[in-house]
């Protein structure tokens, strides 16, 4: 059996699926969620730095049958979180995504995607085997081209749902966020999740918005192979197109992103509460939508991605 070091790197997932539909869903905070959980079950305080980016290579882009050019999406995420006991976390990010494109008055797309945001999750004891979780998460979700505080980019995602331990090898997760930056179609996102403990070596993890299969090679070392949603809703101050005489103007709007990707991962903890990890693989599936306008540009190939975080615990 290996160490609870790594044990527990796994048996946060379910738990750190919250944390990843805090306003946005990201795959550089995967790891660092996970971690995150790892350090609150080993000590009743604790400080986490997270620092990662993510490059996802260029996509054909399709809008109502004409191709719009091809994109690439590069994100750099900071993260710090205090957990002050080891039901109660807070947490601070800071996000972009420089989106690369060819033709943006083509695409509609911003340049870039931010995000500067707060967190506080609640995960009490209701009863033995049951956990709770309450998720309160604040902050702007903003393109370029307008400020970064913007009234109209403040948004708020909460969440509630519970965990049960149905077995010392299984556990189960399910609950429910609302996004109220989100356009009416999305505000409501459920997440859930189902985590098998198959042997000592080996977790299985099935759920929104991540699913895969974990294996503990060494007490350091962990290697896993996971299918990730990826994605946000920011507000869109003003019009990347420009001239948009006789186009409808998708200024003062909100921009849906969505991405699905698969690959490896690697993850190393050199301590109880630092790590490295580092994943590449393939961009499935990319959709950047102005809903509400009806304006909507999907990707028509696949195209690879690589990420890198690095997290430290104090």
């Amino acid at each position: 059996m290996h160490n609870h070091k790594i044990g527990a790197l796994v048996r946060g997932i379910s738990a750190g699926l919250v944390g990843l539909l805090a306003g946005t869903i990201n795959v550089l905070t995967a790891v660092a969620q996970d971690k995150a959980t790892t350090v609150a079950d080993e000590s009743s305080a604790g400080l986490s730095l997270t620092v990662g980016d993510l490059y996802a290579g260029q996509t054909k882009m399709e809008s109502s049958g004409e191709t719009r050019g091809r994109v690439s999406v590069n994100r750099f995420a900071f993260g710090v979180g205090e957990t002050i006991t080891q039901e109660f976390k807070v947490g601070f990010s800071y996000q972009v995504s420089e989106i690369g494109h060819e033709q943006s008055n083509l695409t509609g797309l911003p340049g870039q995607l931010r995000t500067i945001a707060a967190a506080a999750t609640y995960t009490p004891e209701i009863e033995p085997g049951w956990t709770g979780i309450l998720l309160v998460n604040p902050g702007w979700y903003t393109a370029a081209g307008g400020s970064a505080f913007g009234a109209r980019g403040f948004g708020v995602t909460t969440g509630v749902g519970v965990r049960r331990e149905i077995s010392p090898t299984l556990k189960a997760t399910v609950g429910v966020a609302y996004n109220t930056l989100a356009s009416r179609h999305y505000r409501i996102v459920p997440f859930s999740g189902l985590e098998w403990k198959v042997n000592g070596d080996w977790t299985l993890v099935a759920g929104v918005p991540q699913t895969g299969i974990s294996y503990a090679a060494t007490k350091e070392l962990r290697l896993a192979w996971l299918v990730l949603a990826n994605g946000g809703s920011y507000y869109v101050e003003k019009d990347p197109r420009g001239d948009t005489a006789g186009k409808l103007s998708l200024a003062r709007s909100k921009l849906e992103h969505f991405e699905i990707l698969t690959g490896p991962s690697a993850t190393y903890a050199w301590t109880k509460t630092s790590f490295v990890s580092i994943s590449a693989g393939s961009v499935l599936y990319r959709r950047f939508e102005y809903r509400d306008l009806n304006y909507k540009s999907t990707s028509r190939d696949a195209a690879p991605y690589v990420t890198g975080t690095v997290g430290f615990g104090f």
